[in-house]
């Protein structure tokens, strides 16, 4: 694993790529933006990553959204991104949901930080309460157009 992480570690030592190991997050939306986060921490050496989406791939989004090629229509987006990120990096476990942020969330899994990468205001807000409930930081982000946003939740910053 070392060597795998030879150049991260460079960067910011063994001790921190060994507790990214430790890590684990959920990023709700397995698109354009959830999948290329995915893809890039799943890379990075987190120790476990669920995705959950209850969406299939479409056809008219492949071309942006990276986990996903021409004949994986009509798969569910979750599944497809939790195998990549298992081939890309074998460091990681990824778990696939198949279902909806309150399935998800009814499951009762412990994490280390929830990334919204949804584009829906109601199941933001729903991460919102449930993050704030298991005093878990939560990340979103959106994208529309040319324009991005992004914004990080910790309710131990106002205690």
């Amino acid at each position: 694993m070392t060597e795998y992480f030879h150049r991260q570690i460079q960067l910011w030592g063994e001790e921190t790529q060994n507790l990214l190991q430790t890590k684990k997050i959920a990023v709700i939306g397995s698109g354009g933006l959830g999948s290329s986060i995915a893809f890039a921490l799943g890379a990075s050496g987190i120790g476990e990553i669920h995705m959950i989406d209850f969406d299939e791939v479409s056809r008219h989004n492949i071309h942006r959204q990276i986990a996903f090629k021409i004949g994986d229509e009509g798969k569910n987006k979750a599944e497809l991104n939790a195998k990549l990120i298992e081939l890309r990096c074998p460091f990681v476990k990824a778990v696939a949901h198949d279902c909806n942020f309150k399935e998800w969330s009814l499951k009762n899994i412990d994490v280390d930080l929830i990334i919204d990468a949804t584009d829906n205001l109601p199941t933001r807000a729903e991460i919102d309460i449930y993050a704030k409930t298991k005093n878990t930081p939560w990340v979103y982000g959106s994208v529309e157009a040319f324009h991005g946003q992004v914004c990080f939740f910790n309710e131990s910053l106002f205690e």
